[in-house]
């Protein structure tokens, strides 16, 4: 990607031999696109809303820091897109970012549990590779 080195890894495919490979490589972004499903998701007036959201949000903010991790120790800008809505029964909460070498959120859309809530989004940053 114009022209930085990058690698791609679909979903549960981001192992760590994927990164270590990747920095092996001198990869300088990593696409790292996901299902990101929901444990559960919920309706707004559901009587177990709030603390379903509050596990996807505790999760979501546990795999932007992974990513915060992951971005420091290879030093490549690490993207993350995550889907939103529904595929049948599943759920997709969001949850989508872009973190730059040094671990830093360029952009962060946090996902939800609560269905009313669910949006697309876009995230855009200026990175320099």
């Amino acid at each position: 990607i114009a022209g930085a080195r990058t690698a791609m890894a679909i979903c549960m495919d981001g192992t760590d031999d994927f990164f270590t490979a990747a920095a092996g490589r001198n990869v300088r972004i990593i696409l790292h696109p996901s299902g990101g499903a929901c444990a559960k998701s919920a309706k707004r007036s559901d009587a177990d809303a709030k603390q379903l959201d509050a596990k996807e949000k505790e999760n979501d903010r546990k795999c932007l820091e992974a990513a915060q991790k992951r971005a420091r120790e290879l030093n490549p800008v690490y993207c993350v897109a995550n889907a939103v809505g529904f595929d049948g029964e599943r759920g997709y909460p969001g949850n989508s970012w872009i973190v730059s070498p040094s671990g830093e959120a360029l952009g962060y859309l946090p996902g939800t549990a609560i269905i009313e809530e669910m949006r697309e989004g876009i995230v855009v940053a200026e990175v320099q590779v």
